[in-house]
């Protein structure tokens, strides 16, 4: 009852999503004039390459997002390579890719989303590179496999609930600048 009601929430949160272009196997919402985020992707692919720009309609725009829920569920997903361009991590982007083993989060990334990685089971390790400011809530909840995590110089707290059920994490390297957790 308790992962049903979970489960249900999710979805509740989860958008229908919609989204102003496709280009290959990915969706893109237009943010700006130069820029735009992934919204969704193929839900069955086992390698995601986010391209670092997309060119639709004779206009080439920067990817410096991936929007929230864009690929939560695609529970054959092992890797994801994420370009330089992206900012942000939305919520629940990469939520329940329980097959997920690889992932690099690239030094321009700032925010990573409430759930981000939530219940990537396969997930080992994981460096939050230095311009992390904001890690969400529960963002690596349930990475029940998740060893051990590295955390960028910048980040001044730890949400709730973050490493929650990270039942093997062994290693963990808070820098100096963590003020509350």
């Amino acid at each position: 009852k308790k992962n049903f009601l979970l489960l249900l929430a999710l979805l509740a949160t989860t958008p229908l999503w919609a989204y102003d272009f496709q280009v290959g196997n990915l969706h893109y919402n237009i943010l700006d004039e130069n820029n735009v985020e992934v919204t969704t992707g193929p839900h069955s692919d086992k390698v995601i390459i986010i391209p670092e720009t997309v060119n639709y309609n004779d206009m080439m725009y920067s990817v410096i997002s991936i929007g929230d829920s864009a690929f939560q569920l695609n529970r054959d997903l092992l890797s994801v390579s994420i370009p330089k361009s992206i900012l942000n991590i939305g919520d629940w982007a990469f939520g329940f890719c329980d097959a997920l083993t690889s992932i690099i989060i690239p030094n321009s990334v700032q925010s990573i989303g409430v759930g981000a990685f939530f219940k990537c089971s396969s997930l080992t390790s994981i460096t939050i590179p230095n311009n992390v400011q904001n890690i969400g809530s529960g963002a690596f909840s349930g990475c029940n496999s998740l060893v051990s995590i590295t955390l960028s110089n910048s980040i001044t707290s730890i949400e709730g609930s973050t490493f929650n059920s990270c039942e093997e994490l062994r290693s963990i390297t808070l820098p100096n600048t963590i003020t509350s957790i």
